[in-house]
């Protein structure tokens, strides 16, 4: 718990705080290499000295703790130094770049970027990348396809537990607004929660995406959101299940019960994005390769070396091709360049990864799904109740195990 006072959301710190007019002046533009972000400044040098302080702590106590808690701290020491390291350097990067520094100056820190990427992150397949680039039009070329019986099955057990949650949606209204999307939200952690948490929702004007903020405990709805308006069905799909059952449940559940794992332990994310993705498409009925673009624009960006303007014209081509159509709407292209910036998330200029992981969780998950769909207590608990953890990896069954999950 010490760790985690330590710990950051990476998106709000990584996210500029002018994106909607960087985006229109990029997109108006011919002639920019890359938007001309802006960014909150920041200094984490108390949180870097802290968790020095836990780390010498950690060698003195350890002999009264188990294995398994030692070696889940000491990881997410590690993860949560690297983050707040990396979000320094990125800012030093940025203050040297945008003052003229030579390309020679800036390559030290460039690389440590690029290290801190492949920590955290990882990289695009080339394999894998190459072959979802060159066959847009493909629905499933690679990895796990569920059979739609497997699909069925998730989706009814899913929808079974949240029936009452799912009937307070308007299908009715022609959109939400941010706010009652606040308020549907806010109602159902209230009332159909079987305990009580402080996760809430709340209007966020700087964010063009939903997040859930696992430090303050907020699910963050923006006010201009780059992805389209909140209607009823992507309140369903995606606020309720893919944000509120999802990331939000998932979190919250666990910190009722058990605070000190409730909290987002190192390497969870992939399995977590796969659950919240799995869930999207089994409300929806039906399988589709998830996150392919979200892939092909980091494999633009790190595979191929291309900058944010080179990755954003070949991401167009890819998408006009992938959605046979030769011209791309404003809408469109608003959503290539919200993906183009993660791509680049935090910097512009040097590649950033996370985004693989709506690809390749899913893959994982639709696979955990399959192996336990006919136990269905044991899928619910191990999906839903087990925290910010991945079952599927060995010192998160461990640390589980410890407390009975």
């Amino acid at each position: 718990m010490e760790v985690h006072a330590c710990d950051v959301d990476l998106v709000r710190y990584m996210t500029p705080n002018n994106f909607a007019t960087a985006e229109r002046e990029f997109l108006t533009s011919q002639r920019s290499i890359m938007p001309n972000f802006t960014y909150d400044h920041y200094d984490f040098n108390g949180q870097l000295a802290k968790l020095s302080e836990i780390d010498h702590q950690l060698d003195d106590e350890q002999s009264g703790l188990h294995p398994a808690q030692v070696q889940i701290i000491s990881e997410y020491l590690a993860e949560v130094k690297l983050k707040l390291e990396n979000l320094m350097t990125m800012q030093r990067y940025r203050e040297e770049r945008d003052s003229g520094a030579s390309q020679a100056s800036l390559a030290p820190l460039r690389k440590s970027i690029e290290d801190a990427n492949v920590r955290l992150n990882g990289l695009p397949e080339p394999d894998v990348y190459r072959c979802l680039l060159e066959n847009p039009t493909a629905k499933n070329t690679v990895g796990f396809v569920p059979e739609p019986e497997l699909i069925q099955k998730f989706r009814e057990i899913f929808e079974n537990k949240w029936a009452k949650s799912f009937t307070r949606i308007d299908k009715a209204k022609y959109k939400y607004s941010a706010q009652e999307v606040c308020d549907l939200v806010n109602t159902i952690i209230r009332e159909d929660f079987e305990f009580k948490t402080d996760f809430y929702a709340e209007v966020d004007e700087k964010k063009t995406g939903m997040n859930v903020d696992q430090i303050d405990h907020i699910l963050n709805v923006p006010l201009y959101r780059s992805n389209g308006d909140f209607t009823p069905e992507t309140v369903r799909r995606i606020v309720l299940g893919h944000e509120t059952f999802g990331h939000l449940y998932r979190a919250a559940f666990m910190q009722s019960k058990y605070p000190e794992i409730g909290i987002p332990l190192p390497g969870y994310i992939t399995f977590e994005e796969g659950v919240t993705k799995c869930i999207e498409q089994a409300l929806s009925g039906k399988f589709e390769a998830p996150g392919v673009e979200s892939y092909v624009i980091c494999g633009l960006a790190a595979c191929d070396k291309l900058n944010f303007k080179e990755a954003f014209d070949r991401y167009c081509e890819y998408a006009r091709i992938r959605r046979a159509s030769p011209a791309l709407s404003e809408k469109d292209l608003r959503i290539i360049f919200a993906r183009t910036a993660r791509a680049f998330r935090g910097t512009g200029d040097i590649p950033w990864s996370n985004s693989i992981v709506y690809f390749t969780g899913p893959d994982k998950v639709w696979q955990f799904i399959d192996r336990n769909i006919d136990n269905p207590e044991l899928l619910w608990r191990k999906m839903f109740e087990s925290g910010k953890t991945d079952p599927t990896r060995a010192s998160h069954k461990q640390l589980l195990n410890l407390y009975g999950e």
